[in-house]
């Protein structure tokens, strides 16, 4: 487990300087003038029962976040290629508690969708079979969201949207399969990021309420990776 940061660490900085020879048993996948098509996705669950938590103890708790990245570049040199990406999230986040002695549920839902264009750079390790990458992509995110929380009595009810700009960074592995085929694990690691989020507190567009918020940090978020396959094709 303490290996992992410093390979994570070391990928980030694997540049394009650090641009080699690639092997001549796979090398032809990363070369100049081929194309990468690829898909990745990442999933997290999580449910409990009888949680305690530190504003309120869970009754019960379900939530689930994923979402799923179609990829698309061109290696302009080797080891060196640009595109770009869609990813669509989705996270849905139920939890049912009691307050004064009133049972509670509060529910939420987010979708978002994502564009962003990518400059990637490949560090062939050994014959080429495993490569480390390093991803650089700047992402527009829009997203919205809606959030109910049922008492007895009421029911309240927030409806809003997000707009989104983040420099990310994804260093990662990839492991070929074939010549052309390849398995990817990587992780996301954050630069900077904008964003500002509107929402509407039962319907009362009057009293209509935004924030804004920016980011600016790099952190490696081991808990947050995503798996993927990539094929690699020569462009005539």
């Amino acid at each position: 487990m303490m290996r992992i940061p410093y390979v994570a660490i070391l990928i980030v900085f694997s540049t394009p300087v650090f641009a080699q020879d690639v092997s001549e048993d796979f090398g032809s996948s990363i070369a100049k003038g081929n194309m990468l098509i690829s898909t990745t996705f990442s999933l997290n669950h999580k449910e409990s029962e009888n949680e305690a938590t530190l504003l309120q103890n869970l009754d019960d708790s379900y939530r689930i976040d994923w979402n799923f990245t179609l990829r698309s570049g061109y290696f302009i040199k080797d080891n060196f290629a640009i595109g770009g990406f869609f990813k669509y999230s989705n996270k849905l986040d139920q939890k049912s508690y009691t307050e004064n002695s009133e049972p509670i549920r509060d529910e939420q839902l987010e979708k978002s969708y994502s564009v962003a264009p990518f400059i990637r750079n490949y560090l062939p390790l050994g014959d080429g079979r495993f490569c480390l990458f390093n991803e650089t992509n700047l992402e527009f995110t829009y997203g919205s969201f809606v959030r109910q929380v049922d008492g007895i009595d009421d029911i309240n009810r927030t409806v809003g949207d997000s707009y989104e700009l983040k420099l990310g960074i994804q260093p990662g592995i990839a492991g070929f399969i074939t010549d052309f085929v390849s398995f990817e694990v990587g992780t996301s690691l954050l630069g900077l990021s904008s964003k500002r989020t509107s929402s509407v507190y039962n319907g009362d567009e009057e009293n209509k309420g935004y924030t804004f918020s920016n980011d600016v940090n790099f952190k490696i978020d081991l808990l947050s990776l995503f798996l993927g396959i990539t094929f690699y094709f020569p462009v005539k």
